[in-house]
């Protein structure tokens, strides 16, 4: 990729104004250029196709229009009250979503746009402030629009490379490893909700905390994406596989009837009909000659000749 076009890729994703949904909408843009820049030619579309789409898609569940999602799909707070559920229905989203490209035959531009909602939605279980609540803290209410405000504002984080999943990687589904993603953010929650208490520094305090969570977000975003468009190759490659295979058995079996029509005419069998004995007589004139014997007959008698 060029310079320049870097460059203009970069204030793209942190253009763009604070937001009191999920992270701020620069973070989030900020999260999938650095995802598509990290895949390069694995995302079905070039990348100077590829980045306006995501550009979209990567705030979609939080704006109106298509895309969006509801307020319960972007968060999952974690209960130390093991005998009540967590409220949220982020990771469940997800899985749905991660199902629906795997299985399902899309345009390449729909395959982005749904892989954009997913890193959406990713980086807002890596936000500590999703992953909890006021069930947990009432002033997290307060503090939530303060945080991500901040977070908007530190042009730092766009130097944050991706952590590798460390958390969830031994979970069967990706419901279970987001659920563990979330755990993992819900961490740091008392810490964020720590430094905007009365008195207290603020982002100063949190600052590592959020390129933390921000590398993380890049980390989990790479790991499903690359899942998904694996899974999605695997996919493509049986249907091209079947189709070849009809490409060669239809004519393979054309000719195996071929052949097999050859060697019963070789053989004096014919598809219906009895065997031809050496005598040239088949089962039907064999049946006729002891119809004569049984009733006596003589053959031209029967046949309706002379008498």
């Amino acid at each position: 990729m060029r310079a320049r076009t870097y460059i203009l890729m970069c204030a793209m994703a942190l253009a763009g104004a604070a937001r009191a949904e999920a992270w701020a909408w620069s973070v989030h843009r900020l999260v999938a250029f650095r995802a598509m820049q990290a895949m390069g030619a694995e995302l079905p579309l070039p990348a100077e196709r590829a980045w306006p789409v995501l550009w979209r898609a990567a705030v979609a569940p939080d704006a109106a229009g298509p895309g969006q999602l509801p307020p319960i799909d972007h968060v999952f707070h974690v209960t130390r009250d093991r005998r009540a559920r967590p409220m949220g229905n982020a990771p469940r989203r997800i899985q749905e979503l991660t199902w629906r490209l795997m299985s399902e035959e899309l345009p390449d531009d729909q395959v982005v746009f749904e892989l954009g909602r997913i890193c959406h939605l990713v980086a807002d279980l890596s936000q500590p402030l999703h992953a909890d609540g006021k069930a947990r803290n009432p002033d997290c209410g307060r503090v939530h629009p303060l945080f991500e405000k901040d977070a908007d504002a530190d042009r730092e984080l766009a130097s944050v490379a991706a952590v590798a999943p460390t958390t969830g990687t031994t979970a069967t589904g990706w419901e279970s490893r987001m659920e563990a993603l979330a755990g993992e953010s819900s961490r740091d929650f008392d810490a964020v909700c720590a430094a905007y208490a009365p008195g207290h520094p603020g982002y100063a305090a949190v600052r590592d905390v959020t390129r933390r969570r921000v590398a993380c977000a890049q980390g989990q975003t790479l790991a499903i994406w690359r899942a998904i468009l694996a899974q999605r190759g695997a996919a493509a490659r049986r249907r091209r596989e079947a189709a070849s295979w009809a490409y060669v058995s239809v004519p393979l079996v054309l000719l195996w009837f071929l052949i097999r029509g050859r060697v019963k005419r070789e053989e004096g069998r014919w598809p219906g009909q009895g065997t031809v004995r050496r005598d040239g007589r088949d089962a039907s004139e064999r049946a006729f000659r002891k119809l004569e014997e049984r009733l006596g007959l003589g053959r031209d008698t029967v046949r309706g000749g002379r008498g």
